[in-house]
């Protein structure tokens, strides 16, 4: 009688991890929806009982700027499409390079699509006056509500960091750090505007509820799609070959 197993049958089975589920939208989705409804009653609020509001027009003054007017508009750059969108995009294809995907462009060209579309739409709708006019009446044919700029702060490079913290594997203190940097933006690019006087201090803080819907949106809906990398996916069918 042979008291000696089998090698083979002893060695134990090597089974692939579980996949895990991906997290459901509705945290994000609410967030959004919980941005929407701040935009919509500071809008209530400012078109109808507060006529405008009291910190606008305290905050509506004229500042001696002229040794500072070049590099204001310099700094004003940083909420323009003409800066943002680049930024996005060279993010944007080194993650879809990365991954041998399509995705994170599909979600770039959305996220873009939809600030750049609901903020055109509310800006003829609302019809809001400029500072320099002090005017800060609604539907007078305007264009200063929301603010675009301070949108795309929030949506384009908040997109971005979500790129990078998704698909390109950054650590949790770098991602930490991007975050504060697009905040740190947000706040230079309200200071800039309010000296500048090209939108009022409500303007921009509703720029900020429509990115921030449009961003939280985006990554909600991102987060809980699976998302499997086609170049890991090769590499791991590669090296079970070999």
């Amino acid at each position: 009688m042979n008291l000696h197993p089998r090698t083979g049958l002893a060695r134990p089975v090597e089974l692939p991890p579980p996949e895990q589920s991906p997290p459901s939208p509705l945290p994000g989705l609410m967030l959004a929806g919980m941005l929407g409804g701040a935009f919509a009653a500071l809008t209530w609020f400012l078109a109808g009982p507060l006529n405008g509001s009291w910190i606008d027009r305290v905050l509506n003054r004229k500042h001696d700027i002229t040794g500072y007017m070049p590099l204001l508009h310099v700094l004003d750059r940083v909420g323009q499409r003409a800066v943002c969108l680049p930024v996005l995009a060279i993010v944007t294809l080194w993650v879809a390079w990365r991954h041998r995907s399509a995705r994170p462009v599909l979600l770039s060209v959305c996220a873009v699509l939809a600030v750049n579309l609901l903020v055109l739409v509310l800006k003829i709708w609302l019809g809001r006056g400029a500072p320099l006019a002090h005017r800060p009446a609604f539907f007078i044919n305007g264009e200063m509500y929301p603010s675009g700029h301070t949108s795309n702060i929030i949506a384009v490079f908040g997109t971005a960091v979500h790129l990078l913290s998704r698909y390109g594997d950054i650590t949790n203190t770098v991602r930490k750090v991007l975050y504060a940097l697009v905040a740190l933006l947000a706040l230079l690019m309200t200071s800039t505007s309010l000296l500048l006087r090209w939108h009022w201090f409500t303007d921009l803080i509703a720029g900020f509820l429509i990115g921030g819907l449009v961003l939280a949106t985006t990554v909600a809906f991102d987060n809980a799609t699976p998302f499997e990398s086609p170049r890991r996916s090769s590499t791991a069918e590669d090296r079970t070959a070999v």
